[in-house]
């Protein structure tokens, strides 16, 4: 595939590309495929292992992990422009998160396994690929932290916390 036929104008205007020469935007799309999902559809489970990543075009997808005695707890809601999954960085890694969309959603995927291979070959788009993925990483760490500061927070009545606010 050319970039012309898989990637259009509004995809390429998403800040992921932002920065890409012509070589580059050539290989993401010769790596790359639409993907859609209807409400409800596991995208992928925190385990299986990573060999894609996804380039949220619509629809609302939730990263959770799942919490002993507490089931799936919810991380972040990815949106148009979001990234899902970063785990393919590594080869033989397996995905941290489990992912699931709350509406419908489309996607392009994207051929991990090829492209650390084309990045041996490109240097550049490799140095391009792992800046915005230490982005990716570094904002699904904040939103763990947060999310588990939350769960192992002493409840919101708890007398400790009364205690403080009465002085």
């Amino acid at each position: 595939m050319n970039s012309d036929q898989t990637l259009t104008p509004q995809m390429l205007a998403l800040p992921f590309f932002a920065g890409y020469g012509r070589e580059d935007l050539q290989i993401l799309s010769k790596h790359c495929r639409p993907v859609n999902w209807p409400t409800e559809f596991e995208v992928i489970r925190e385990g299986q292992v990573a060999t894609e990543f996804f380039l949220i075009l619509d629809g609302r997808i939730q990263v959770q992990t799942s919490v002993p005695g507490r089931g799936d707890v919810t991380l972040q809601t990815l949106v148009r422009g979001d990234i899902l999954g970063w785990s393919w960085l590594t080869p033989n890694a397996s995905y941290s998160f489990s992912a699931r969309t709350i509406l419908p959603a489309s996607a392009l995927s994207f051929d991990g396994t090829a492209l650390l291979r084309e990045c041996e070959q490109h240097p550049r788009l490799g140095y391009l690929l792992m800046r915005r993925f230490a982005l990716v990483m570094s904002d699904r760490l904040r939103h763990t932290r947060l999310q588990v500061l939350d769960l192992y927070a002493p409840p919101r009545t708890s007398g400790s916390f009364q205690a403080l606010r009465k002085r």
